[in-house]
Order: structure tokens, then sequence, then C-alpha cells
């Protein structure tokens, strides 16, 4: 159980997907992974990375979504598989007490229908924290709740210059909201934890 527990006595690894979104007669794929690393507390970014994944040249991209994260099939027909990338994540998760995502329903969904014989959690949604503190009066997506909250120009720094909706760039950005979350309200931000791992 994480409920009493600082921030600082846990390693969290925050994830995000790019997808190629929803298009008739075809599924969701992922396109873009990033993870980042929070451990003691601190972000470790020689441990955060991120991979554009391959689709293949056939496969449409939702044009509202390839509008939102910029990827576009030259990006991804060379890139690596999901698969490929496996057991570098299976090796970062390795140590690693919970999980987060901005909207963990979108990542969680993505991880089982690739891997359905796998378990990932607990997770902790810096969506739902975002919003039962408040965190943003503007709305609780990501890039908005990183401006209210002066984080934007650090997560950029960390993400060696990437913007929002790079997966590298909100993955370290949730890790930057659970220290701000922590900072402000202590381990109570552990009442928001997701213990369902399906």
């Amino acid at each position: 159980m994480l409920l009493n527990e600082p921030i600082t006595n846990l390693n969290i690894l925050a994830l995000d997907f790019e997808t190629s979104g929803a298009v008739k007669n075809y599924d969701e794929k992922p396109i873009q992974i990033g993870v980042a690393i929070m451990r003691a507390g601190q972000i470790s970014p020689a441990e955060c990375w991120q991979s554009n994944l391959h689709l293949p040249k056939e496969h449409p991209i939702n044009p509202f979504a390839q509008s939102i994260h910029r990827l576009h099939h030259e990006d991804l027909v060379n890139a690596p598989t999901i698969y490929d990338i496996w057991p570098k994540l299976l090796t970062t998760l390795q140590n690693i007490h919970c999980l987060s995502a901005h909207n963990i329903p979108c990542e969680r969904k993505v991880l089982h229908r690739t891997f359905p014989l796998h378990t990932f959690g607990p997770w902790l949604d810096t969506l739902k924290i975002s919003r039962h503190y408040r965190l943003c009066p503007h709305g609780n997506c990501l890039a908005d709740v990183l401006h209210h909250q002066g984080l934007y120009q650090e997560a950029i720094n960390l993400s060696q210059g990437r913007s929002a909706h790079d997966a590298l760039f909100d993955a370290i950005g949730c890790l930057l909201l659970l220290q701000k979350a922590a900072a402000l309200h202590g381990p109570d931000i552990f009442q928001h934890i997701d213990y369902r791992t399906r």
C-alpha cells in the first residue's frame, strides 16, 4: 500500500503514448512512446527515453490526431515496433512502485491490448489529481496545467526542447505535476491511486 508514503520513498514511472487515432476499419496503434522516471522525488533525466513506433504506410493516421502530435508516416515507417522496444520497457519497469500518466485509461488500454498477458500498475492519474486539487482554473489538459503551475519551461528543458503532445515531454510533464502536487498536498495525493492492473 502506498497511501501513507512520501513521494521521496518511491520510484515512479510516467508513461505517454501518441497513437494513430481512431480510423474506420483500422485498429488504433501506438506510434510514439515516452518514458520518464522519478526516484526519491527527483526526475532522473538519464533514465528518460522516447521512441517513435513503426506504423505501416497503408495504415492511416487520423488527421485530427496528426494535427496534435505532428507525426507522419515518414517518421514511423522505419521505426522499431512496440515489440522491439519491449525488452527496454521491461527493464525500465524494474523496481518501479507506481506508474503514472495524464489520463491513465489511454496508456492502460495500449499496454493491455499490446501485452495482454502482463499486468501493469498501480497507477496515479495526474488528470484526476489536477481536477481534484484544481491545479489549473482554465482546464485540465497537461499543457494548460503545466503553464499555470509555472512548469512548462522546465518540461521543455528536461525533454531537450520538446513540446506538448510529444510523448517524452508529456511523460516528464506528468512527473513535474506529481512533484508539485506532492509538495502542496503530501501523501494525500495517494488517495487517488488506482490499484487496478487491467
